[in-house]
C-alpha cells in the first residue's frame, strides 16, 4: 500500500510532563528555537540553561522536512517504520504520513513531532442520526407516562353519590314520567283504531258483554285483596334536627353549627334502616376551638337501635365546625320519621 506524502509537521516543545507550545508547519514553513515568528518560519519556546541549539530544527525541502540534530543529546526518528537513531545523522527528511520522532536535549527539555495531512473541516450542520431520534422519542414518551401516572395517582377517587330523600323522590318522579311518556304513543294508535273499525268495535263489546253474563251465573268474581301498603322510607327530619348550642359564652352561635349539621345530613342518613321507628336521638358534643370533636356522647335515644347508635356516633365525632376562639359545648338532636 504506497504512503501518502506528508502535508503537515506538528511539533511540540516539553519541559518534562508539561507541554510548552505546540507548532503545526507547512509544506514551506521550517522552525526555529525561541525568538519570534516570522514568515516562513514558526517559533517555539526553550529553556535558558540548554546551549548549542540550532537554528532551525527544521527547514522546509523540496520533498517534505530536513531535520537538523545537532545539540540534542538524545532522540530517534521513525520511517516508514524502521526506528534510527537522530543523532550522529548528516540529514533526515521527514517525507511521508506517520513519521515521527523525538528529540533530547538536556535532561528535561525535549520536541516531539510527527509528519500528518490537513485536519478534515467540521461540516457547519451537523445532522443527527437515527439512534439519536429514536432516543428523543422514547424519552419523550417516558416522560409523558410518568406525568399522567403521577396524575392518576394524586387525583382522588369520585365519592359514591348519597341517596338523600330530596334525590330518591326526583328519581321517582322521572322514572313515572319516562313510563307515561313510553305509553302515550301505544294508547293514541289504540284508539285511532277503534275509530276506524267501529263495526269491529261493537261486535267485540258484545262478545265482552255475553262473557261477563255467563261468568257470573257460573262461577263467582274472585274476591279482591287489599293491597298492601308500600313500605316506608325512614328519613331523618331536617325541619326538627337542630344542635343546640348552650349559652351564649361558646365559640360558635346555633347558626354556625347548624350550617355544618346540614352539610352532613346525608352521611347522618346511611345510619338508618327500612326498618326504624320514628324516634328521636340526642347525643352531647364538646368542639375544640380547631373545629374538631372531642367527645360525643349519647344522652338519650328512642330508636331501640344500638347499630344505629353506635353508626350516629361515629359519625358525630367526624363533625368538623368551623374554628373559633373558645371550644363549643352543643347537642346535636336527631329526629327520625317515615317518609
Amino acid at each position: 500500500m504506497p504512503r501518502k506524502p506528508a502535508q503537515r509537521l506538528r511539533v511540540s516543545a516539553l519541559w518534562g510532563e508539561t507541554v510548552l507550545g505546540t507548532r503545526e508547519l507547512g509544506p514551506r514553513e521550517g522552525l526555529a528555537l525561541d525568538g519570534a515568528d516570522r514568515r516562513g518560519v514558526a517559533r517555539l519556546p526553550s529553556p535558558d540553561d540548554v546551549f548549542g541549539l540550532p537554528t532551525h530544527v527544521f527547514s522546509p525541502g523540496p520533498t517534505g522536512w530536513r531535520l537538523d540534530a545537532s545539540g540534542a543529546t538524545g532522540g530517534f526518528v521513525e520511517r516508514a517504520g524502521e526506528r534510527v537513531a537522530a543523532i550522529g545523522k548528516p540529514e533526515v527528511v521527514l517525507t511521508d504520513v506517520g513519521d515521527f520522532g523525538v528529540l533530547e536535549y538536556g535532561t528535561r527539555y525535549a520536541l516531539f513531532f510527527q509528519a500528518s495531512t490537513v485536519a478534515p473541516s467540521l461540516g457547519r450542520r451537523l445532522r443527527p442520526s437515527l439512534v439519536t431520534c429514536l432516543a428523543g422519542a422514547f424519552s419523550c414518551s417516558l416522560l409523558l407516562g410518568v406525568l399522567l401516572l403521577v396524575r392518576a395517582l394524586t387525583l382522588p377517587v369520585a365519592a359514591m353519590p348519597s341517596f338523600s330523600e330530596a334525590s330518591l323522590g326526583s328519581q321517582l318522579v322521572h322514572a313515572e314520567a319516562t313510563l307515561v311518556n313510553a305509553q302515550a304513543p301505544l294508547l293514541k294508535s289504540r284508539e285511532a283504531w277503534l275509530a276506524g273499525n267501529e263495526e269491529s268495535t261493537r261486535q267485540l263489546r258484545e262478545l265482552v258483554g255475553a262473557l261477563k253474563a255467563s261468568s257470573s251465573t257460573n262461577t263467582p268474581a274472585p274476591a279482591v285483596k287489599p293491597q298492601e301498603p308500600l313500605a316506608r322510607i325512614a328519613v331523618w327530619d331536617r325541619s326538627a334536627s337542630a344542635i343546640r348550642v348552650f349559652g351564649a359564652s361558646q365559640g360558635l352561635t346555633e347558626a354556625q353549627v347548624n350550617r355544618t349539621l346540614g352539610a352532613h345530613m346525608d352521611t347522618l342518613q346511611a345510619c338508618l334502616s327500612t326498618q326504624e321507628a320514628p324516634g328521636q336521638i340526642v347525643v352531647r358534643i364538646n368542639a375544640e376551638p380547631d373545629g374538631a370533636i372531642a367527645s360525643a356522647t349519647m344522652t338519650h335515644s328512642s330508636l331501640g337501635n344500638p347499630a344505629t347508635e353506635r353508626c350516629v356516633l361515629r359519625e358525630a365525632r367526624r363533625l368538623s365546625l368551623p374554628a373559633a376562639t373558645r371550644p363549643t359545648t352543643a347537642h346535636l338532636i336527631l329526629v327520625m320519621r317515615k317518609n
